[in-house]
């Protein structure tokens, strides 16, 4: 791990064998993924190499859930706000911002597939009330 890494969870695992988590880097919850492209380095048959996912501007953490050949999804937290949005990491490191649905104040994305279809979750904008949270699901093509 990077120094500065407090620890580091894997939370998703692609077709490919690249995992997708978090870690506390520089005291910052952040996504990352463990990237399985050294094999045979270190007299290891697999090497990972952890990569910390980017920011989207104003947000101040992120969390990894879902991984795929066609990019990765999580949550990030802006402005420090305790209300998630969901996110996703293209392959060549872009932030794609899905938006949140209408009548919604939260979101998280949980997997994506082969295809880019994300699934996920969207919550009210009362975290006292008991509502039900329905599932999500967004296409970014």
């Amino acid at each position: 791990m990077p120094q500065g890494t407090f620890r580091a969870q894997a939370n998703g695992i692609d077709e490919r064998g690249d995992i997708i988590g978090e870690a506390v880097y520089d005291g910052t919850f952040r996504a990352v993924t463990w990237i399985r492209d050294a094999p045979g380095e270190h007299g290891h048959e697999k090497v990972y190499r952890m990569v910390p996912l980017p920011l989207p501007p104003n947000a101040t953490s992120s969390v990894g859930h879902g991984i795929a050949g066609t990019g990765a999804v999580g949550e990030v937290h802006i402005d420090d706000s305790p209300a998630p949005r969901a996110v996703k990491w293209t392959t060549d490191g872009q932030v794609v911002d899905p938006g949140v649905p209408a009548g919604r104040a939260s979101s998280s994305a949980t997997r994506i597939s082969s295809n880019g279809w994300i699934a996920g979750r969207a919550n009210g904008d009362d975290p006292d009330k008991e509502i039900p949270t329905p599932a999500s699901r967004w296409s970014l093509s």
